[in-house]
Order: C-alpha cells, then sequence, then structure tokens
C-alpha cells in the first residue's frame, strides 16, 4: 500500500514531459507518439519526476510482526533467498486464495505480497518492491490475473493484481524510486 501513492504520482508526473515530446514530434513530422514518449519517461524521469518523487522508506525487520518474520524465516530456510517453490512450500499457493483483507492480516500473505520471491546473501535477505511488465512471461501473467479479474469481479486479489501494473512500481521505472527491503535473517529468533 506504501508503493501506490508514489508510483501514481511517479507515473501522473510522467505525462507532462511526454505530452511536450509527442508534441515536438508530431510538429517535426514523426507522428504522435504519446505513448512511446510515456513509456521512455517511465524509464528516464523528467526533472519534474525526480523533484516529486520520493525515496521510499526500506522494509527491514521493524516492519514485520514477529509470526511475519517466522514466515520468511522459514520461507527462506538455510539460504538467502525466496522463491515461488518456498512460498508454495510454506503456503500451499502463491497469491489467488482468500480475501483481499488477508493479503494484510495473514503472516504468510502479507510475506507474499510485501516480498515475495527475493534475494540476497550471508543472512540477509534483499527485494526491492516492483510488479513486472517488461517481459512477454510478465505480459502474460498480468494477462491472466486481469482475465481472471473479469471473471470474478469484485474486491480480491485478482482485481488487486490485475491494476498493479497501473497502480504500482514496474520493473521498468529506476529502483532508486522503489520500496527496498533488507532483512536481516539472522537476527530472527
Amino acid at each position: 500500500m506504501r508503493d501506490i501513492p508514489n508510483a501514481i504520482k511517479y507515473k501522473l508526473n510522467a505525462l507532462p514531459a511526454a505530452t511536450l515530446k509527442a508534441l515536438v514530434d508530431f510538429a517535426q513530422g514523426n507522428g504522435f507518439t504519446l505513448e512511446e514518449s510515456y513509456n521512455y519517461y517511465l524509464q528516464n524521469p523528467s526533472i519534474l519526476q525526480k523533484w516529486c518523487t520520493i525515496e521510499p522508506l526500506p522494509n527491514n525487520n521493524s516492519n514485520y510482526s514477529a509470526e511475519e518474520l517466522q514466515v520468511i524465516k522459514e520461507m527462506a530456510g538455510n539460504k538467502s533467498s525466496i522463491t515461488n517453490a518456498d512460498i508454495k512450500r510454506v503456503s500451499g499457493r502463491y497469491g489467488g486464495q482468500g480475501s483481499i483483507f488477508s493479503y494484510v492480516t495473514e503472516p504468510d500473505k502479507v510475506v507474499q505480497t510485501s516480498i515475495g520471491q527475493s534475494s540476497g546473501k550471508n543472512g540477509y535477505l534483499h527485494d526491492i518492491f516492483d510488479t513486472n511488465v517488461s517481459s512477454n512471461t510478465a505480459q502474460s501473467d498480468n494477462n491472466l490475473y486481469m482475465n481472471k479479474a473479469k471473471e470474478q469481479l469484485g474486491v480480491n486479489y485478482y482485481g488487486l493484481r490485475a491494476l498493479m501494473p497501473y497502480i504500482s512500481s514496474t520493473d521498468v521505472m529506476p529502483n532508486n524510486s522503489k520500496i527496498h527491503t533488507y532483512i536481516d535473517l539472522n537476527d530472527i529468533k
């Protein structure tokens, strides 16, 4: 939830520069390229985006309850990473089950949505929160969530996940505008 306001502001502040660039391109006879210009400024922030975007506070051990930290430790096992298989091993499934409310109250689901798959080393887990949009696999996954959301209308996981490419940080945005997670696995009792 902390990501959404900053990501939306970042994305909205890409529009003025993208519109200006598209108008200049159009005036030069290159066609009206608003979508291309907008995608350019998602990856290369304008002065307005840099000025209005904050560097979000990182997640660390103090952001999680004792129960959530135990889930993180169980998912990471004896390595400094969490994979899709680790999430499934602990939770039985990755996403899609339960109400939206359960994703902010149940420890394993809180971990799924705030960290998810991650990497690290030497007892430290690191993650950068974003939604993948640039690869073919990500586009396919995002279409799947959109179709599921259309099938199961309402406030549910599928609806939220279908909106994520539009309302949250994405993999094409610079990492300094995203929430970073640093978990010291050695500090979890």
